[in-house]
C-alpha cells in the first residue's frame, strides 16, 4: 500500500478507512464527514507526526 492509501470497509450505512503506518504504532479512531480521512492522513504526514494508524469512520450522525 502507498503511503496515503487506504482500506475502505463498509459498516451498515458507515463506511470506513483505514491507513495503517508501516510500523507497529498507535490506532487513531476519527469520526468524520465524508472525505475528510485522506486530508487528515496527509496533513498529520506534512508535518512529520509520530507514527500512527488511522480509521476514519463516515457516516455518523
Amino acid at each position: 500500500m502507498k503511503a496515503g492509501d487506504a482500506v475502505t470497509l463498509e459498516a451498515g450505512s458507515k463506511k470506513i478507512q483505514i491507513f495503517s503506518s508501516k510500523k507497529k504504532a498507535p490506532l487513531i479512531i476519527y469520526h468524520a464527514v465524508m472525505g475528510e480521512g485522506k486530508r487528515l492522513w496527509q496533513a498529520c504526514q506534512d508535518i512529520d507526526c509520530p507514527e500512527f494508524s488511522l480509521a476514519v469512520i463516515n457516516g455518523v450522525n
